[in-house]
């Protein structure tokens, strides 16, 4: 009888462990008794509960984010320990991907408004794409805006034969380039 009382409990928490292992986190086994086995049973039914909290926050903030909200931190008065520093590290990472978005947009907005030579923030690893783009598309702004000036002070002083090196350029900014010399023809 004893070693019935004890074999099921166990074996519960087991297969309860096992689905828990496998990412089921419904498969919790709560007990009413105050022996080993019960609290056991409880401690073990806690820890899914906290992380089954951590999951949920981590999924809400992703929802916000696809959503177009920019406040997607997880509150961090939810928990405690380890489970605190994984929602700091989201936390974290969103915030440095928003930041990151938003260093971009300020640095196109520049761009938007003439001043070619505000330059981007240098970024690590494989978000170093981000400024290679930017240094890009600056230096082409730089470029083309360089010619147009060359072209107009050209003009000014009566030198209509110059022209853009339009095979410098390549769709759109070569339309460009070939626009503006068709028009000292």
């Amino acid at each position: 009888v004893i070693g019935r009382m004890i074999r099921i409990p166990i074996t519960q928490m087991t297969e309860s462990a096992r689905l828990i292992a496998k990412g089921n986190m419904q498969s919790v086994v709560r007990s009413n008794t105050k022996d080993e086995i019960g609290t056991l049973a409880n401690y073990m039914a806690d820890v899914t509960d906290a992380f089954s909290l951590l999951i949920s926050k981590i999924n809400e903030s992703c929802d916000k984010l696809k959503a177009g909200e920019l406040e997607v931190d997880i509150d961090l008065d939810l928990f405690q320990g380890d489970y605190r520093h994984a929602a700091e590290s989201v936390n974290t990472m969103l915030n440095l991907l928003i930041n990151n978005t938003f260093k971009a947009m300020n640095c196109a907005v520049e761009y938007a408004n003439g001043n070619f030579n505000e330059d981007i923030e240098r970024f690590n690893g494989k978000q170093a794409i981000l400024h290679e783009t930017f240094d890009t598309l600056q230096s082409n702004l730089k470029s083309v805006n360089t010619e147009i000036q060359a072209l107009i002070e050209n003009a000014k002083i009566g030198n209509l034969d110059f022209r853009i090196d339009a095979d410098k350029y390549q769709n759109d900014w070569q339309k460009i380039a070939i626009g503006l010399n068709d028009l000292l023809k």
